[in-house]
């Protein structure tokens, strides 16, 4: 069993920073206009009554006033025999995310904008595992758990209650999967399962998270040493 709290702070920050916090801290910022400003253009009166937003925006790597974030990271793992024939693994592993916290004007650093239960930025994750063997066979089973959080990048946890409500939340995800291993001849061993076991789909926003696009995924292989 092991557990670790951490605590972790960046100073002078340099990171890539998503399109509705450029707009947002160009805003509310204590200077303006500012750096943020920049990264941006509005369609003037020129363009016509029907047309207004935006017509360009630069998402780029920018230094601004510090990260922080902090957490506990846990793990528990047991392994006993049954019968003196199976041998049996269990592993726990979570973490809890107490905060993540973004300083983006070096000016004012009472001016937070927090990103956790933002999209990919769960409260709670973790994953479960069980791996039983008897001979030259194995079997696993293993569990990936993830909290809820916003269903889009473009959605700010601060505001969320305010603009979506119930629905700027994606469902909590278990993803499933099932493997196993059978060790042939010396240095063989055939293995395969599956991924994703209940074809989980990921969230209407995004390609590839939590979960990739590709859905179900059976795999099998041999690996062998000559």
């Amino acid at each position: 069993m092991s557990a670790d709290y951490y605590s972790i702070r960046i100073e002078n920050a340099i990171a890539a920073v998503q399109a509705q916090d450029i707009v947002n801290t160009c805003y509310d910022n204590t200077t303006f206009p500012n750096p943020f400003c920049s990264l941006f253009t509005r369609n003037g009166p020129s363009a016509g009554p029907a047309t207004f937003g935006f017509n360009f925006l630069t998402q780029t790597q920018l230094n601004f006033g510090r990260i922080e974030t902090s957490g506990i990271d846990a793990s528990i793992n047991y392994g006993f025999d049954i019968a003196r024939e199976y041998k049996v693994n269990i592993g726990l592993n979570g973490n809890w995310t107490e905060k993540v916290n973004r300083f983006f004007d070096p000016t004012d650093l009472t001016n937070v904008n927090p990103a956790l239960r933002e999209l990919s930025v769960p409260e709670f994750q973790g994953t479960a595992n069980l791996n039983i063997k008897r001979g030259p066979f194995s079997f696993g089973y293993n569990v990936q758990y993830i909290d809820s959080t916003a269903a889009a990048i473009a959605i700010n946890i601060e505001r969320i209650a305010l603009e979506f409500g119930d629905a700027g939340f994606a469902p909590t995800y278990f993803i499933h999967g099932l493997s196993f291993n059978v060790d042939v001849f010396k240095d063989s061993t055939i293995y395969g399962g599956v991924n994703n076991l209940t074809d989980a789909q990921p969230y209407l926003s995004s390609s590839a998270f939590p979960v990739s696009g590709l859905g179900r995924l059976f795999f099998l292989g041999i690996r062998t040493k000559l």
